[in-house]
């Protein structure tokens, strides 16, 4: 692999051949991705910080340069987003009836030279955000379409999917690729049941044979009920649509894979049917720990010059309980009422009082200044 460097006036300054420990990662949480490797002093005081790295397909944004010792200083950079991620807005917002997820990513990349090509569907939804970057309104695009995202830095074009990835029939099993499995299974934040609530008070029952909550019970008979309020929402179908998204995230154990790979499809073209990728789905067999499993690669730290030092991490959910309560609760910057909405209160739900749900868990938002449950319901 070259590496070519371009100084901040775009000028390529210097091809890096001579590297060592080329480490590239990525995650499938907003598409992120990174390369650190270790070159020569002389090479190193030539790659400044805010420089620019082209390499296997990516342009990267030097972030890091420090001594490693032994005459080689390590570099760090992270994906070229700095179009995306230095563009403001002080107010952004969407017409009241909602806007497809393409007609809102356009406007979020006006101004910047990206453009984006979208595989989501007609699903229209609200924003209403200020003091935002480009960036954080694609997260918000992320969260408020359930969809996920790849970034094409050298053509400059986001990608908006449904889901990333695919189920190639790719397996991680031991003897043949896999080296080493450790899995883990929580079900410290685990519900059954779901009460969303949109704008206004808006409920699902009347899209729900009139019952306002969802329920899953594919793991356990439990009863354990969440409230999930979003203001974002003015359309009863979208919002059942959604909130069966993240019940079926929130209703199983999450169940995560750390894995030691030998790239076989790296190293030999036979192997080519065992290549993977961020997203894609992945059968796991180890006879030590009895795992047969489908997984989805949520991480991945890839070294080329190596691949039999490969790691992955799968995981049954995209997301970290942390990061589904945020989706739930919304974003801190929106500028709807804060006090009555994108919060869970623990008032009344369509006729039901919430002390009279049987294994309710009230949430409140880290956006509040004032966190006490008793004021935030008043």
């Amino acid at each position: 692999m070259l590496i070519k460097v371009y100084n901040m006036e775009r000028e390529c300054i210097l091809y890096v051949k001579d590297y060592k420990d080329l480490k590239r990662e990525s995650a499938l949480k907003m598409g992120i991705r990174s390369i650190t490797f270790l070159c020569s002093v002389q090479e190193g005081e030539k790659i400044k910080n805010e420089y620019y790295l082209e390499a296997a397909g990516d342009e990267y944004v030097v972030k890091e340069n420090a001594w490693s010792g032994n005459g080689y200083r390590k570099i760090a950079a992270e994906l070229n987003l700095e179009d995306i991620k230095g563009n403001p807005h002080i107010e952004f917002k969407t017409q009241d009836g909602g806007v497809q997820a393409k007609d809102c990513a356009d406007a979020a990349l006006k101004g910047t030279g990206w453009v984006c090509i979208s595989e989501i569907g007609e699903d229209k939804r609200r924003l209403s955000l200020s003091n935002v970057t480009s960036y954080e309104i694609f997260e918000a695009i992320c969260d408020a379409y359930t969809c996920e995202i790849t970034w094409d830095t050298i053509g400059k074009v986001v990608y908006l999917k449904e889901a990333v990835g695919k189920d190639k029939g790719a397996y991680f099993t031991t003897g043949i690729n896999l080296r080493e499995l450790n899995d883990n299974n929580e079900s410290y934040d685990y519900f059954t049941r779901i009460i969303p609530i949109g704008a206004d008070s808006l409920g699902i029952a009347g899209v729900n044979n009139g019952v306002p909550y969802l329920e899953n019970y594919s793991y356990s008979n439990k009863i354990k009920t969440l409230i999930w309020e979003d203001t974002n929402y003015a359309d009863a179908e979208a919002l059942k649509k959604d909130a069966e998204y993240k019940l079926n995230e929130l209703s199983k154990p999450k169940k995560t894979f750390s894995v030691k790979i030998t790239d076989l499809a790296s190293m030999k073209p036979d192997y080519g049917f065992l290549r993977y990728h961020i997203g894609d789905t992945v059968l796991l067999v180890d006879s030590a720990t009895g795992t047969y499993d489908k997984q989805r690669i949520v991480k991945m730290t890839e070294y080329p010059d190596d691949p039999q030092k490969n790691t992955c991490e799968l995981s049954n959910t995209v997301l970290s309980f942390e990061e589904m309560q945020k989706k739930l609760f919304a974003a801190k910057k929106a500028i709807d009422n804060v006090t009555n909405g994108n919060i869970v209160i623990g008032g009344k739900v369509q006729g039901l009082k919430a002390n009279q749900i049987e294994g309710l868990e009230i949430y409140y938002t880290e956006a509040l200044s004032n966190t006490k449950i008793e004021d935030i319901c008043k």
